[in-house]
C-alpha cells in the first residue's frame, strides 16, 4: 500500500504540538530536526507554507480570531475593534478597502462571512422588486 503524503498543514499541527513547551536549546535542536524531516521528506520548498500554517494554527490554539473587515472606506482603528469585538475578544483584524461596498461593511473569519454591505443590502432589493 503506497505511503499517505503528509500536507503542509499536517506538518504546522506537528511542528506546533512539539514545540509548544520549548525554549532555548531544546526549541533548537527540535527545529534543527524539523527541518532535516522537511529535507528528507523533499517539502523544503513548501517551508514557507507550512510555517504560514503554523502561524495561523497557533493563533487558533491560542483563541486568536483573523478577521478581515471590508469597509468602502478607511475606518477608525477603534471602530474596527468594536467591529472585531462582536466575533471575538481576541479578534486580529485586517482592515481591507472595496469602494464598490458603497457603505457598511463586510467582516470575514475562516468559517462566518457576514455581509452588511450598502451593496449587498441594495442586490436584496433589487431582488425583491423583481
Amino acid at each position: 500500500m503506497p505511503k499517505k503524503k503528509s500536507t503542509t498543514t499536517q506538518y504546522a499541527k506537528a511542528l506546533y504540538e512539539v514545540t509548544k513547551d520549548l525554549k532555548g536549546e531544546h526549541l533548537h535542536a527540535v527545529l534543527a530536526e524539523f527541518v532535516k524531516l522537511l529535507a528528507r521528506a523533499h517539502k523544503l520548498k513548501q517551508a514557507e507554507q507550512v510555517i504560514v500554517e503554523f502561524e495561523k494554527f497557533a493563533k487558533k490554539q491560542q483563541g486568536i480570531v483573523p478577521l478581515t473587515v471590508t469597509t468602502a472606506r478607511t475606518v477608525p482603528d477603534k471602530e474596527l475593534i468594536k467591529i472585531g469585538n462582536i466575533f471575538s475578544h481576541q479578534a486580529e483584524v485586517t482592515p481591507m478597502i472595496d469602494e464598490k461596498i458603497i457603505g457598511g461593511f463586510i467582516a470575514a473569519t475562516d468559517e462566518v462571512i457576514l455581509d452588511g454591505s450598502l451593496r449587498k443590502q441594495l442586490i436584496r432589493l433589487k431582488q425583491n422588486l423583481i
